[in-house]
């Protein structure tokens, strides 16, 4: 299975809330099919003295044709890759680009089996492949204050689409599947009608510290503790 993971979303330098995620579950997903592969060889090698040639031979036709999983990691500057891992990986236009409306015609030569990206924006006009959207949450409804880094028409375009329900349910009813967060995601995307979809419910995680890099860091000032009594007010 080729499987093209939309990493454009990734920041250069420090990750924010959607680059750490984007990052963390393509590593994981790396990792798995590192395993997944490894077990299927060792399964394969102890049932081979078992098998008859015939029987041997039809196995090895079975996983031929099978293939393995490959992840593509799909970014739009090579300078992402500094917070990345180690796979495959292929330039797409930016995510805030005029062309993410088309980014779909770049994708298809690709020739994905499925395609995740960690946001529900991704341009889909002339996709070929499945494709699995992500919502993070709904807070921007509430709060539809945008980014400060975007530029005024995105910013402008940002508001207006928090104004109402339809623009949310259009997007996601484009994809195959819907990707959320947490179960409370769920809940709302559910309770508001957004997408007659399947939902899967892939939830956020801690990375795991160096308790050794953390306390350097904590020493340098680069990371500062809270105080019991700042503790405490909160």
């Amino acid at each position: 299975m080729n499987i093209v993971f939309d990493c454009r979303y990734v920041r250069i330098g420090r990750h924010d809330g959607i680059s750490r995620y984007s990052a963390g579950l393509v590593t994981a997903l790396a990792e798995l099919t590192a395993e997944q592969a490894a077990a299927e060889q060792t399964a394969a090698q102890q049932a081979t003295a078992e098998q008859t040639a015939t029987e041997q031979a039809e196995v090895e036709q079975a996983a031929a044709e099978r293939g393995s999983d490959t992840i593509t990691m799909l970014i739009s500057d090579k300078r992402q890759l500094a917070n990345l891992p180690d796979l495959p990986w292929r330039l797409a236009s930016s995510p805030t680009s005029p062309r993410e409306l088309f980014v779909a015609l770049q994708v298809n030569k690709l020739e994905p089996d499925v395609v995740f990206t960690p946001m529900q924006t991704m341009g889909t006009l002339g996709r070929k492949y499945p494709l699995a959207l992500t919502v993070h949450d709904l807070i921007y409804y509430s709060n539809p204050t945008p980014p400060r880094e975007f530029a005024w028409p995105l910013r402008l375009l940002w508001r207006l689409y928090h104004k109402a329900w339809w623009p949310q349910r259009m997007l996601l009813n484009r994809a195959d599947t819907v990707v959320t967060v947490s179960h409370t995601t769920e809940a709302l995307v559910n309770e508001h009608h957004l997408t007659k979809r399947p939902i899967v419910v892939v939830s956020n995680a801690a990375d795991t510290l160096d308790a050794e890099a953390v306390a350097g860091e904590v020493a340098e000032g680069c990371i500062r503790c809270p105080t019991a009594s700042e503790i405490a007010r909160y």
